[in-house]
């Protein structure tokens, strides 16, 4: 811990998600790819958040709420915590339209 200046798995995080920057970046792989391969599989529950007013065609799949061809807006709050399903890995896909997709699990998953 001292070495580092924080904890083993805060620094393990770290790494990863910076090696996950640097594959989004190069733009050669799609984002749920970057994140199973950056060791980031077992986050379970996903929010995708409009960055801008409108998002057209979201198709969410392999999700717990799935969404087909829809429109989504920042008011809706439709596509905030979502879960994968079993053992799937949840596919986002927009036409038109920016948005962040945030990863979480459960607390208990990280002790």
């Amino acid at each position: 811990r001292e070495a580092l200046g924080q904890s083993f798995q805060d620094y393990v995080d770290t790494v990863r998600f910076h090696a996950a920057c640097q594959r989004i970046a190069a733009g050669k792989e799609r984002l749920v790819e970057v994140y199973a391969a950056s060791g980031f599989s077992d986050y379970r529950y996903f929010s995708l958040v409009p960055l801008d007013a409108v998002l057209h065609g979201v198709t969410l799949g392999n999700a717990k709420y799935p969404l087909r061809d829809a429109t989504v807006t920042r008011a809706g709050m439709v596509t905030i915590s979502n879960e994968t399903a079993a053992n799937e890995t949840v596919s986002v896909e927009i036409t038109d339209g920016r948005a962040l997709v945030v990863f979480s699990r459960d607390l208990g998953a990280a002790l």
